[in-house]
């Protein structure tokens, strides 16, 4: 079968035709995230196709100029309107990929965002489990799993603003648990046991339900290990922590100190600070040690 340049022109315009007119109907059926790459991918081939039967178009027309005549004079008209067809589709194509890109970013935010409430939301709940001071070792088990849990799910916050927030949350749960464990329960032996009342108790009972733990695993009422190892690792600062204030530097002469009383007009704010920095950073110290001395009553 041979195709005539009318027939190359036609099958052009009415591929790149089709591609402009299916998209935004396709669009608004297809919702799934895979389904629409797979679309817009379809979409881009048909344009080609088209571009393709174009270009063998105006090679055929231009190889046949000389034989132009009443009927196929058209064929200049026809590529005129192919001409403004690819213009159209041209646009078209260069907003289907902001479209995608658009739904994959949103998409993407939206899972971000999913993962960031839930890691935090599970993260309340282990200090929730842990801040009556219990040492009951169903509870420390069920929120040493929670903890592993949201940790990986914080794993999966892709935006760098989410992950900057969840980091937040996480240093403020870790504080909060830090001072939960300076409390003179938990520097017990008898804490870990098991013992009712362990501030009321004695080591000795500690020892007894650590014996009966290691004759007799039924008799369980110590903590489980892997759940104290997994809180207590959590509140630990890793070594490559980066302090939050390490950019705060503190004046270095009393005469700067004294600008920076007066900036932000809170000057009688901060004025009772200016005695405390006197003493820990601008006095010699020779000077305060022998001021204690002077002032003491024996």
């Amino acid at each position: 079968m041979i195709f005539t340049t009318t027939d190359l022109f036609i099958a052009s315009g009415l591929s790149i035709l089709f591609a402009i007119g299916i998209y935004p109907i396709g669009l608004k059926i297809i919702k799934k995230k895979v389904i629409l790459e797979n679309y817009d991918r379809l979409l881009s081939t048909l344009w080609i196709c088209g571009f393709m039967f174009f270009v063998l178009s105006v090679m055929q027309l231009f190889g046949n100029i000389k034989i132009v005549n009443q009927y196929n004079n058209g064929l200049w008209a026809s590529l005129g309107i192919i001409l403004s067809a690819f213009i159209a589709s041209a646009s078209v194509m260069k907003n289907v990929a902001n479209a995608n890109r658009i739904e994959k970013e949103k998409s993407e935010s939206e899972e971000s965002e999913f993962f960031l409430n839930k890691s935090i939301s599970e993260l309340n709940n282990v200090y929730e489990l842990l801040k009556d001071k219990n040492n009951d070792r169903i509870t420390w088990i069920l929120a040493a799993r929670v903890l592993n849990m949201s940790l990986e799910l914080s794993k999966k916050i892709k935006k760098d603003s989410h992950k900057e927030y969840y980091h937040l949350q996480e240093f403020q749960l870790k504080n909060k648990l830090l001072d939960l464990f300076k409390e003179e329960e938990y520097s017990k032996l008898e804490f870990y046991a098991g013992v009712d009342n362990p501030l009321n108790s004695n080591k000795a009972l500690a020892i007894d339900y650590i014996s009966d733990y290691l004759l007799d695993s039924r008799k369980i009422k110590c903590l489980d290990e892997a759940s104290l190892i997994a809180i207590f690792s959590f509140v630990e600062f890793s070594e490559d922590f980066n302090d939050p204030i390490d950019d705060n530097k503190v004046p270095n002469t009393l005469e700067e100190f004294n600008r920076w009383i007066k900036k932000g007009s809170i000057r009688t704010i901060k004025a009772p600070l200016k005695t405390y920095f006197e003493y820990t950073q601008y006095k010699d110290r020779e000077e305060i040690i022998n001021e204690k001395y002077k002032n003491a009553t024996f």
